[in-house]
């Protein structure tokens, strides 16, 4: 004989039940008891004779799902609520089998319920599915439409099926049906897709309808994406203009000229248009503008803007270009590729995308006027000669002074690093370069001296590279190289005092410490991997013991390398979103928790992070100043702290290199609320970094810029303030 399971069903409260489906649900009481020799968490399921094994079962609910866990002889109750006939069409009586179990013991009982199902009054909307929800084609294109229908009801429902929401030019037939209870059919529907005019390329929404009488109409919906089709066409009239058009007793000027720019969009979808203009002889033209046609040029004021052209339809457009012209000589011939970029160009025929274009530039001095040009010229030619140029061939991305501020280094998208001379910037007289340092074979993100002697620089490269120079051997390649991950950008090198070690931030994330030996080589002992990109670091606190670290989404944390065990302890910054950057920072050396940070929202925050050294990971830091006033709420890209700690120097997207005085205390002094404006780049492009000393009786400020341009500005030391007092 079996044992008797320890799990029993003791009470039903109903033992007959009725049900009417689509009116009131029917429920019943069942008590289950746990005469188990432990605790056990008891749960119940209902099976019906005749039903299919594979349904689920959403024809009834129990509360609760799953009893808690009860001590031996205890009870648990169960609400059980039919809300769907078990078998779909049946009516009649069947048996219902109560299975109680538990999910701790092995044991369960079943008892028998007689449910009667009625014939139902109401009738529910049919349910549909479709087997492929996607379709494509083009317009005139007949598109075949499965629907899978199941009909819930207790008796035979005749429906009809349709598509709704098409555009009286689209056509399609509805189809009828008719379909016994619980069963399945599966129907097709046939639309075409317009073709006079034809419809727009785009994803329509394809809505399937069922309806039948005294039941809510039945939907389901795919989608529909009506295929590009026709072509795309452009031209330039005329291909060839002369600056000036004719000539005029004002000879010197040099009047914009016109192209005709046409657009014709033979296709199905609507277009937006953009204007492209390059070539070899781009640059030198100082306006390259499009107009609307007609539109009276005036270079000043004019805005490109995209072209918005509907299916089927053609506009004109006014390409508006001027350039200075040679001063004497031949004419000048600048070749320009105008390029019309489609926002739509998939499976549609592109006629004519590139137009080259020619302009003719003749000369602006007559022969009068060459003696007087000559002077001129050569007093340029002189003036030149003694100014030497001060740039690298592309974007500059780090500047540095040296310990003494006599000397400077730069580091360049160019690839170059070049040793400059910080007389040569305040005197005509003195060249400023000292030489090129070297080639580093891909662009330099941060460039910095070796503390101690200043004797080396490093390097950080965008492929990922750690670059070592000596500035005494004048070789032309790098005493060592080294690399943590390639192809993982360096965004940020700083040194501890002592040169001893270096730490590396990168893009991906990671924090790298490098032992640097006697040598001069360099073998990594320790790393953090971080959860954001890292822009930015500097050493902070009296012992060089820990590592403020920033970057994306506004991260600001402090990293107390020599404990192993202390967590990254985050500085009380505001929050940021994936395109939110801390993009420097900076700490006074007399005043090693004075710490200076920039950010591309536009704000400059003073700390002081002398909480952040030691500690819990609970947030730290203490906001000494913030204001966004200083570059007009444009992104601030870098920031530089003097040594005394009395002055800050900025740069930002605004082009402007800006000092802020300081108080003793570490906050602006008021009288300097706006900063001073020590030089706005040219074209007011970004400055990326920038640096500050304070040198006998001034303040040196040091930029890299967009422009190509390294600069060096200095002014008069502001000992009255309170701050920097000569001692």
């Amino acid at each position: 004989m079996a044992e008797e399971s320890c799990i029993r069903i003791i009470k039903i409260d109903k033992q007959k039940l009725t049900f009417k489906p689509g009116e009131t649900s029917a429920q019943f009481e069942v008590t289950v008891k746990n005469n188990c020799d432990r605790y056990a968490s008891l749960q119940l399921e209902v099976e019906a004779a005749g039903a299919e094994s594979d349904r689920s079962p959403d024809w009834y609910t129990i509360s609760p799902e799953v009893g808690t866990k009860n001590p031996p002889g205890d009870n648990t109750q169960f609400q059980v609520e039919i809300t769907d006939t078990p078998v779909p069409g049946f009516v009649g009586r069947m048996n219902l089998t109560i299975l109680a179990s538990s999910t701790d013991l092995p044991d369960e009982d079943r008892a028998v319920l007689h449910l009667t199902i009625e014939q139902g009054t109401l009738l529910r909307p049919l349910i549909l599915k479709l087997p492929k929800e996607d379709f494509k084609g083009y317009p005139g294109d007949e598109i075949t439409v499965s629907v899978e229908i199941y009909n819930p009801n207790q008796q035979r429902i005749n429906a009809r099926l349709s598509i709704l929401e098409l555009e009286s030019t689209w056509s399609h037939k509805p189809d009828s049906l008719s379909l016994d209870p619980g069963k399945k059919d599966l129907k097709t529907l046939s639309l075409t897709i317009a073709n006079n005019p034809p419809a727009l390329g785009k994803v329509y929404p394809l809505i399937i309808e069922a309806t039948h009488a005294n039941a809510a109409p039945a939907q389901v919906e795919g989608n529909l994406e009506v295929l590009p089709q026709g072509f795309l066409d452009f031209s330039c009239e005329p291909k060839q203009h002369k600056i000036p058009a004719k000539l005029s007793w004002a000879f010197w000027r040099s009047p914009p000229v016109t192209y005709n720019l046409k657009f014709n969009n033979a296709s199905n979808v609507h277009q937006q248009i953009g204007v492209r203009i390059q070539g070899e002889d781009q640059q030198k033209c100082n306006t390259l503008t499009v107009i609307p046609a007609n539109a009276e040029p005036e270079p000043e004021k004019l805005i490109q803007t995209d072209i918005e052209l509907p299916s089927g339809e053609k506009t004109e457009r006014s390409l508006v270009a001027a350039s200075s012209r040679p001063w004497l000589g031949l004419a000048k011939r600048l070749k320009l590729d105008v390029e019309a970029i489609w926002s739509q160009q998939e499976y549609l025929n592109t006629r004519n995308e590139n137009q080259d274009i020619e302009l003719i530039l003749k000369p602006i001095i007559p022969l009068w006027l060459l003696i007087s040009g000559g002077i001129f010229l050569l007093f340029l030619v002189l003036w030149f000669l003694l100014n030497p140029s001060t740039k690298h061939k592309s974007a500059v991305k780090s500047v540095q002074f040296n310990g003494v501020g006599d000397k400077m280094i730069s580091a360049s998208d160019d690839q170059t690093l070049i040793s400059w001379r910080v007389d040569g910037f305040k005197s005509p007289w003195i060249h400023p370069k000292i030489r090129k340092i070297g080639d580093a074979g891909k662009a330099v993100r941060v460039i910095r001296y070796r503390p101690v002697n200043n004797n080396l620089v490093v390097a950080g490269l965008e492929n990922g590279e750690i670059q070592l120079w000596d500035l005494l051997a004048k070789s032309k390649q790098a005493k060592e190289t080294f690399v943590a991950r390639n192809d993982d950008r360096v965004l940020a090198l700083e040194f501890t005092d002592d040169s001893r070690y270096l730490f590396s931030g990168y893009g991906s994330g990671l924090v790298r410490r490098w032992d640097i030996k006697y040598d001069q080589s360099f073998s990594d002992k320790k790393e953090k991997q971080l959860g954001f990109v890292v822009s930015a670091l500097k050493l902070i606190g009296e012992d060089n013991q820990s590592l403020a670290i920033a970057g994306r989404r506004n991260n600001f944390k402090v990293w107390n390398y020599s404990n192993t065990k202390e967590k990254l302890r985050p500085v009380n910054y505001p929050p940021g979103n994936k395109d939110d950057y801390i993009e420097s920072l900076d700490k006074a050396e007399s005043k090693p928790y004075l710490v200076a940070t920039a950010d591309n929202q536009g704000y400059i925050t003073l700390w002081n992070l002398k909480n952040c050294i030691k500690g819990n990971d609970n947030p730290c830091g203490e906001e000494l100043d913030r204001w966004s006033n200083g570059h007009g709420e444009q992104p601030v890209r870098t920031v530089a702290l003097s040594a005394n700690g009395c002055y800050l120097a900025s740069g930002g997207d605004d082009g402007r290199m800006i000092l802020w005085p300081l108080t003793a205390s570490g906050s602006r002094d008021l009288n300097f609320s706006n900063g001073i404006e020590l030089h706005k780049s040219r074209k007011s492009q970004a400055i990326y970094s920038i640096d500050v000393k304070v040198v006998k009786n001034h303040v040196l400020v040091a930029s890299g810029s967009k422009d190509t341009w390294v600069r060096v500005k200095q002014t008069k030391r502001l000992t009255d303030l309170g701050c920097d007092v000569n001692l």
